[in-house]
């Protein structure tokens, strides 16, 4: 996946398997899925335990792999939970809240780098989502549509 600045230019390629890149195109795309997906789940479950889900954090940056935190209010307050960039992202599309990257990890990243990486990733949410839609179709038996 490549998170993208808002307002801005840069680009964070962050690899992810493709269970977790499915479910990010279903998000993006809208995708209804016939059953909750682990995120949607989570988000379910947070909201059930009388917490909310505030906002997910891309934090750091160490030997190649990405961390990240989401920050869960509840009654004692905020507190940051540990997880996945992928897992957290995906939570963050199914909770509708905001994605932050620190401005430095940014910066940590060499610009060739994340030219090339950001350059080499196919446009295709859509296609993804609609292949994806097919897996599920076909597994809940139901003819493609």
């Amino acid at each position: 996946m490549v998170l993208r600045e808002r307002s801005g230019d840069r680009g964070m390629p962050i690899w992810i398997g493709p269970a977790e890149a499915g479910s990010l195109a279903l998000a993006l795309e809208s995708v209804e899925a016939p059953r909750p997906f682990a995120a949607r789940l989570a988000a379910s479950l947070v909201a059930a335990a009388g917490a909310r889900i505030e906002e997910v954090r891309v934090t750091q940056l160490i030997d190649s792999v990405f961390y990240a935190a989401v920050v869960v209010r509840g009654a004692a307050g905020p507190e940051e939970v540990d997880a996945r960039p992928s897992d957290a992202i995906n939570l963050a599309l199914a909770a509708g809240v905001p994605i932050r990257v620190d401005d430095q990890l940014f910066a940590a990243l060499e610009p060739d780098y994340t030219t090339r990486a950001v350059a080499a990733f196919p446009v295709a949410t859509a296609e993804l989502a609609a292949a994806t839609r097919q897996v599920l179709q076909h597994q809940s038996g139901r003819s493609p549509q």
